[in-house]
């Protein structure tokens, strides 16, 4: 259930962005097209979420470094989806790359403060 937690806040995000997008067309084809770059924004925004899961399933390290690192990647995933949301200037969609590059240091902070300090532990 965990896990199905860390992997709803892209969902948010892509709502987030959603909304705050100019609506689609009022029409079948309109819908259709929302429907599927919203699929398609939400894969994108969790694939680095994936990619731990399954690095941290081959690898099998702990739970308590899996959420860890899911956190880390979920904290960076808010901060710039806020940064692009509230920006008014069109370089602030730039802030996506800072995410996708971002991804691996995030994932590893969120990992070692998760194993260090335990807060995400299951017992």
């Amino acid at each position: 259930m965990r896990y199905l937690i860390q992997l709803a806040i892209p969902l948010m995000v892509v709502i987030a962005t959603a909304v705050a997008a100019p609506p689609p067309e009022m029409t079948a084809a309109g819908l259709q097209s929302a429907v599927e770059g919203s699929a398609l924004t939400y894969l994108a925004y969790s694939a680095p979420h994936w990619i731990w899961l399954a690095i941290t399933g081959y690898l099998e390290i702990s739970d308590t470094s899996c959420l860890g690192g899911l956190s880390g990647l979920n904290v960076l995933l808010t901060c710039v989806a806020l940064i692009v949301l509230f920006s008014a200037s069109h370089e602030a969609a730039n802030g996506w790359l800072i995410y996708f590059l971002g991804t691996p240091i995030a994932a590893a902070i969120g990992a070692v403060v998760a194993k260090r300090f335990g807060f995400l532990a299951s017992e």
